[in-house]
């Protein structure tokens, strides 16, 4: 049997019930922190968060999209297309009164 955990969330519990019980176990530690960050970061093109102007924030979601694991996902809730290419940074001058010269 495989139990899916996160130290320090909610999975002690059903380790010990399963442990008493006498179940073999596969301990398959996930970062939930690293997953939930992703949903609710790639939530934002749905509340018309623009994100592709935060390029280190596109990065981080294709990271984590580009894990064959997370691409399964992805694709079985149809989702595959949703994380916006990297924008060109914008120049840091954007103010004429502070343009060099």
């Amino acid at each position: 049997m495989k139990l899916y955990y996160s130290p320090g969330l909610s999975s002690l519990s059903p380790h010990i019930v399963a442990r008493e019980a006498g179940f073999e176990l596969q301990l398959i530690k996930v970062d939930l922190a690293t997953h939930i960050t992703f949903s609710v970061v790639n939530w934002c093109h749905r509340v018309r968060i623009d994100v592709p102007p935060y390029p280190h924030l596109v990065r981080y979601l294709r990271r984590i999209a580009d894990r064959p694991k997370v691409e399964e996902a992805l694709k079985a809730e149809g989702l595959e297309s949703t994380i916006p290419p990297v924008a060109a940074p914008k120049s840091l001058v954007t103010d004429p009164c502070h343009a060099p010269g």
